[in-house]
């Protein structure tokens, strides 16, 4: 009901403005323009694709020949009006009329922000990041790169001086610069990235206090929680939990299980890239949470053994080995299983024997 009401206030307002335009266009003609763009905005979010192209092209034909006469009062929205049409082509899979419309844009805008930098360079940053996800959705890998890295680079210099106004606009770019990573199968890269997003978003989130923010972050975090399960490498895998335990420590929504899943994984990846202290710290923490995640115990138990602090090992390995697990089974099996996954991976400590002697 309020999209109606918008829509008809839209097109009454276009069409008043179009009738005084007739008898006064060089007053009116700019407003019939702005009007059309608003419409080409409305239309496209809701989905109207026909009415929205539509509307941005007129919008666009009138802007250039205002331009003409006063270049330096219209070309900016000549290239706002690029710039929406190029994310309409692209969205729709009109490429070559997208990347004509907005390498356009980013022309305009480059060349305004030569005498405005800090008026203009927002706008370059915008279509940089538009160009970005232009090139990476067709396959222009060298472009995409160079796109992404400069939209980052003037939005990180921005975000220094506002923070609350550009840090979402960082974010923004790395999260789509590492879907791009994703998309080259670079896991490395794409987890930096996608870390340092959901450390924007939750930074702007918790400055801000707006939920909104926290939704984006979560978003990005899901995702992380997702890559990390086809990354084989343990540094990568921990660097990301650290990550998603940071987030979920702050984010008012995070749930229990959340919580322990984190901890518990983080504590378990910790083992591998021989950081014990901090494997204890989480498993300890995770027991604190919900002490009856039992599961928990295995990671504890292991790191104070390689800490060579056996007796407090052992004190665990005798009174939890019978304790059910995640998996249905006495913990004991899961405490000789670990031994033999660490042993795989080089890690090995001389009371390891000592651990399945006591459990035999």
């Amino acid at each position: 009901n309020l999209k109606e009401q918008a829509q008809k206030a839209y097109e009454r307002a276009l069409m008043i403005y179009e009738a005084l335009a007739k008898d006064n266009p060089q007053q009116y003609l700019p407003d019939v323009a702005n009007t059309l763009n608003n419409l080409g905005v409305f239309y496209k979010d809701n989905n109207l694709k026909e009415q929205a192209q539509k509307a941005y092209e007129r919008a666009l034909m009138i802007r250039e020949a205002l331009a003409k006469d006063n270049p330096q009062q219209y070309l900016p929205f000549v290239a706002t009006t690029l710039n929406n049409l190029g994310n309409f082509y692209r969205v729709n899979n009109l490429k070559e009329q997208a990347q004509k419309a907005l390498e356009r844009a980013l022309m305009i805008r480059e060349a305004l922000a030569k005498d405005n930098p800090q008026q203009y360079l927002p706008f370059v940053a915008t279509t940089l990041n538009n160009l970005g996800n232009f090139y990476s959705d067709n396959n222009l890998k060298e472009q995409a790169q160079k796109a992404y890295e400069r939209a980052l680079m003037i939005r990180e210099a921005l975000a220094k001086d506002n923070p609350q106004q550009y840090l979402p606009d960082v974010a923004n770019t790395q999260t789509n610069y590492a879907l791009f990573w994703l998309n080259e199968n670079e896991i490395n890269k794409t987890e930096e990235l996608m870390t340092k997003g959901l450390k924007s978003y939750q930074t702007i989130a918790i400055m801000l206090k707006d939920d909104g923010f926290w939704q984006k972050a979560k978003k990005v975090k899901d995702i992380l929680s997702k890559i990390i399960s086809i990354d084989s490498l343990y540094q990568h895998k921990l660097n990301v939990e650290k990550a998603v335990i940071d987030f979920n420590s702050q984010y008012p929504l995070a749930t229990k299980n959340e919580k322990i899943s984190a901890l518990g994984n983080g504590a378990w990846y910790a083992l591998f890239c021989k950081e014990y202290q901090l494997a204890e710290d989480y498993a300890r923490k995770g027991l604190a949470i919900a002490p009856e995640q039992h599961w928990l115990y295995t990671n504890l138990a292991l790191a104070l053994l390689l800490q060579n602090r056996w007796n407090e090992a052992k004190q665990i390995y005798q009174e939890k080995q019978n304790l059910i697990g995640n998996n249905e089974k006495p913990l004991k099996e899961s405490f000789l299983n670990d031994l033999i996954d660490l042993e795989k991976e080089g890690i090995k400590h001389p009371d390891f024997e000592k651990v399945r002697a006591l459990l035999k």
